[in-house]
């Protein structure tokens, strides 16, 4: 902002505009702004006492400005008496208001702008807008605690100097803690001496210091063992609520802990935490709470006594519970409960206030190795205030134990070193029975088959006494052997066992035959590459490699071999059998020979027949011949030539229960026939069976598929028809038609007239039978062609005659002409009494050629009952009846053929009134009308009278008496004249309507009328 062009006797008509511009400048958001500006006079206003940079003075409301002697800097500046206000423990709600200073420290007048704090939280009052030099102002800050958070506000004061063309911001910090209104008394609860399991309570005050009502809107934070009663629900201002705080110890020793208790004041959340002390004590206590028995032996018994405290001021009750840890039981009343390794103590032991009992434990272990068991004792005391027993947590005695084998060894490995091959050597082993029973020891070599052994034995040991096992080592060859030695034996009948490793080797000797070469015998096609004999468990040598040869007397009907393994092995050719004495020759490799001779023999062994060439499956075509589909002696061979070993008997087998594919052996032959027409699969089995084993027999399974082959329907002579004219006839012709590949459902029967032309008769197949039926009124002979057509279009037909007798048809129906309504009855009821009236009606169709039809004309009145005498018309189709009488008339007309037959037309209205003859109306003298309505009311039909003025669209409806549409009698155009409308008391549906009032409505362009109707019935 640029003022120091402006004259400064201009200064306050400038800053007046000025200040009108930044009366409302935009401001943050939570945020007031308060635009200043400098008066009309330009006075500076009185002044106070407080100087600059100053800390705030007492609460005041001196607000006025003074002058004070300062030391001016060169420049402007606006001197705070403090850049911090704090605003401390205030409770939501209040407020709290301070005073601060604001000093012109500089050469120029200075102009405060505006300030910005935050709205509805903080309120300035600030009245100067300007500070002459060494002049300084006092205002109120005043701030409102909202809810119970500490808050960092800022106040912005935005001046400017004229003078030095400068703009500048101060910004002051608001500081603000809360104060809870919800102050707990004491706030630590505290318990000096509790017992673990025991309830403690001490009591807390709630106190609502505020005046807004405190809420709790959840359940307070504390841990299990602490409880708070009552919950507090709601506490108005200036009120208390007194709340136990009761500990249960879980466990001995010291508790801290702390309980939140979550608060609303008004809109404001808080919350409220009470400190939690105490120390518990176990009521009795083992002064050692780990027994330690040291090195005992398994099956032995150990007894302990173990001290209990009691530091309570109660009698102590304590009683063994279930063992938690460790593989042990209980011994009660001389039965092991649980796991045969137990403890024994007394079930139950009292310990008096203040004094020390005695709990005696027997431990009588079972297993080597280390112990530990975790034996839990329960805790109970009388509780006057309960009247019973009361349960403490549980007490913990911890034992433990190394627990050692109840007999010895000597050593757990014996070394037996190297020996020579195929001699034995014995070393003993020392056991010894160290326990106090006696024990019944058995022992066997893991392994098993080694070079070691040991005689079968099973001993006893008395307590304290010893004995020498003996093992024996016996080397078959220069390696190195290992195995175990497992004793078995049992602790109070529970199996246990101690492992003593053995190791050994063979020592060096020259090449050597350890064993003859036993006899060997085969059968004759043994599995190829047989193993005969491990060569190295006959010849052995320490120091040199041997090779082996071998003399084979079969040459090549049997290969011997010896492999890398040792391991002489043969394979024989297929079907050989003999015998012959093989030697076998080690060779080392400083040339020695060792050598033996077996015999080996192979047994010659029946051969089943063999599947040579099995038969494939084989797909033929549906009414082929019979074909040779195989040889027997292609198909099967017998290894053996012997006469009583080869085949004697094949056997064909059919897995179908039909014949309609049959296979027969003719000769070597197989000969395969299928049913004529048929198509499908079927499998058979062919079988040949050994001679001498009649169990001997091989099998050949095989398929066989009948291709289709569409056969064309066929037709026998079909019987000619006979019917009446008109009538129609149903014909089955499934006795007639056939094929074996289609069912009558699936084939298309077609009709066609034999010599050409339309067909006068229709054939439709409803199901298995088919309704043919001529043309209306036709009679006469043809011949139709019945074809027959599969689903593959093959097709067959046949000729057959229909005769259709001819028959009388009565005349054909025909209407009537007029007089009725519209323009005959616009005419007629304006004719006088006694007036000649010519009835015309349209000719009845002859449908029987060369036949007369006679007419005869009939009038009734409107009850039925005939008025004039029937008027025979003959062959004419009009007549003319002279009427003397008025009323409304029905006329008809009936018609006879020649041998009797009768047809009558429709049946006409005339309305006759007796009037004067006068001329036809002219155009203008017709009116709109609708009704009356004759007869009403009625039952089977009823007459509607109106009148069109001038050519419209006419829509008649009937309504029933809710207004529901029942029927539209008319809904065309009509030219103007008068008209007549009949309702036969029937909805759209043609259902009769039921009984009561009805109403027909017209819509003639734009003329609409009602008229209402009763129906009875």
């Amino acid at each position: 902002m640029i003022l120091t062009t402006v004259p400064w006797h201009r200064l306050a008509v400038f800053v007046l505009i000025l200040a009108a511009g930044l009366a409302h400048p935009a401001g943050t958001a939570g945020e007031a702004r308060l635009a200043l500006g400098v008066s009309a006079s330009g006075s500076p206003g009185t002044a106070g006492q407080v100087g600059p940079r100053y800390p705030p003075q007492e609460n005041t409301t001196d607000l006025d400005s003074q002058e004070r002697p300062v030391a001016a800097v060169p420049g402007p500046e606006l001197s705070p008496s403090t850049d911090q206000l704090f605003f401390e423990e205030l409770l939501p709600g209040e407020s709290r208001t301070l005073f601060m200073d604001l000093a012109n420290l500089g050469e120029g007048v200075i102009i405060l702008d505006s300030l910005i704090f935050p709205e509805g939280i903080v309120r300035v009052a600030l009245p100067l807008q300007m500070l002459s030099p060494g002049q300084f102002i006092r205002f109120p800050v005043t701030y409102t605690q909202a809810d119970l958070d500490t808050h960092e506000l800022e106040l912005v004061i935005h001046w400017e100097s004229p003078k030095f063309n400068l703009a500048e911001t101060l910004t002051i910090t608001l500081m603000a803690t809360p104060r809870s209104p919800l102050v707990a008394s004491p706030s630590t609860a505290v318990w000096h001496r509790s017992y673990v399991g025991a309830e403690n309570t001490v009591r807390i005050m709630l106190q609502n210091i505020g005046t807004r009502l405190i809420t709790f809107p959840a359940p307070p934070v504390m841990p299990a063992s602490v409880k708070l009663s009552p919950l507090p629900q709601i506490l108005v201002g200036e009120t208390s609520v007194t709340l136990a705080v009761t500990w249960i110890p879980e466990s001995a020793g010291l508790f801290s802990s702390r309980i939140n208790l979550p608060y609303r004041a008004g809109s404001a959340a808080g919350l409220v935490g009470i400190g939690l002390q105490g120390e518990a004590l176990q009521a009795a206590y083992f002064i050692e709470d780990t027994l330690t028995f040291g090195s005992v032996i398994a099956g032995d018994s150990y007894h302990r006594r173990v001290a209990v405290g009691n530091g309570s001021e109660q009698t102590i009750f304590l009683d063994r519970r279930q063992v938690s840890g460790g593989e042990v039981g209980f011994m009660e009343r001389g039965v092991i409960k649980g796991p045969p390794q137990w403890i024994e103590t007394a079930p139950y032991l009292e310990v008096v206030s203040g004094d020390t009992a005695y709990l005696d434990l027997v431990f009588s272990p079972l297993r080597a190795g280390p112990f530990q068991a975790e034996i839990p004792f329960g805790q109970q005391f009388k509780s006057e205030r309960d009247y019973g027993l009361k349960r403490l947590p549980d007490l913990m005695l911890t034992v433990r134990a190394e627990v050692a084998l109840p007999f010895s060894v000597s050593t757990d490995h014996i070394d037996f070193g190297p020996q020579p091959v195929l001699e034995t050597i014995m070393q003993p082993l020392a056991v010894m029975n160290q326990g106090v029973a006696p024990l019944s020891i058995s022992l066997e070599l893991e392994e098993g088959e080694t070079a070691f052994s040991t005689p079968p034995l099973v001993f006893g040991l008395a307590p304290g006494e010893d004995l020498d096992i003996p093992l024996y080592f016996r080397p078959t060859d220069m390696r190195d052997y290992s195995d175990t030695a497992v004793l078995h034996f049992a602790v109070l009948d529970e199996p246990q066992e101690l492992r003593v490793s053995l190791s050994g080797s063979g020592l060096d000797q020259p090449l050597l035959r350890l064993d003859t070469i036993p006899d060997v015998i085969l059968a004759e096609d043994f599995p190829g590459w047989y193993p005969l004999v491990d060569l190295t468990r006959v010849f052995a040598d320490a120091n040199h490699q041997i090779s082996y040869r071998i003399s084979n007397p079969f040459g090549q009907n049997v290969k011997l071999t010896v492999e890398d393994d040792g391991w002489l092995r043969a394979a024989g050719s297929p079907d050989y059998h003999g015998a012959g004495e093989v030697m076998v020759q080690a060779v080392n490799e400083l040339g020695q020979v060792v050598a033996d001779t077996f015999q080996l023999a192979i047994t010659p062994v029946n051969d089943l027949p063999r599947l040579a060439a099995p038969l494939p499956d084989m797909v033929l075509i549906e009414d082929a011949a019979p074909s040779v589909i195989g040889r027997l002696s292609e198909i099967f061979t017998d290894p053996d030539h012997a006469q009583d070993t080869v085949i004697t008997q094949y056997t064909i087998y059919s897995l179908a229960n039909d014949d309609t594919v049959s296979l027969v052996k003719r000769g070597d032959e197989l000969v395969l026939a299928v049913t004529p027409d048929w198509h499908g699969s079927r499998s058979f089995v062919v079988s040949a069976r050994d001679a001498s084993d009649t169990s001997a027999v091989v099998f050949d399974r095989f398929k066989v598929t009948i291709l289709a082959v569409n056969d064309p329907p066929t037709l026998a002579s079909l019987p000619g028809l006979r019917l009446v004219e008109d009538d129609t006839v149903h014909v089955d012709w499934r006795p007639y038609v056939h094929d074996v590949d289609d069912s009558y459902e699936d084939l298309t029967l077609r009709f066609i007239r034999v010599g050409g032309g339309s067909l006068p008769l229709t054939f439709k197949r409803e199901g298995p039978i088919t309704v043919m039926r001529p043309r209306a009124d036709w009679f006469g002979k043809l011949v139709v062609r019945l074809t027959v057509t599969d689903q593959a279009g093959a097709t067959t037909s046949r000729d057959f005659a229909v005769t259709v007798i001819p028959e009388n048809d009565p005349p054909g129906p025909f209407l009537g002409i007029g007089p009725d309504n519209h323009e005959w009855e616009e005419r007629l009821r304006y004719a006088g009494k006694d007036t000649l009236i010519t009835f015309e009606w349209a000719p009845s169709p002859n449908l029987d050629p060369d036949d007369d039809l006679i007419y005869t004309w009939q009038l009734l009145d409107s009850t039925g009952q005939q008025v004039l005498k029937e008027l025979p018309a003959g062959l004419s189709t009009d007549v003319t009846a002279h009427l003397d009488t008025t009323g409304i008339f029905l006329w008809t007309v009936v018609v006879r053929d020649s041998e009797g037959a009768m047809t009558t037309s429709d049946t006409l209205t005339l309305m006759l009134e007796s009037m004067i003859a006068v001329t036809p109306v002219s155009e203008e003298e017709l009116a709109f009308s609708f009704g009356p309505n004759y007869p009403n009311p009625f039952s089977d039909y009823t007459r509607i009278a109106y009148t069109i003025p001038r050519y419209s669209d006419v829509v008649i409806t009937m309504y029933d008496a809710m207004g529901r549409k029942v029927k539209v009698l008319h809904a065309e155009p009509q030219y103007r004249g008068r008209y007549m409308a009949q309702w036969d008391g029937c909805d759209d549906n043609g259902q009769r309507v039921a009984s009561g009032p009805y109403v027909a409505e017209i819509r003639a362009g734009a003329n609409t009328a009602y008229l209402k109707l009763v129906v009875v019935h």
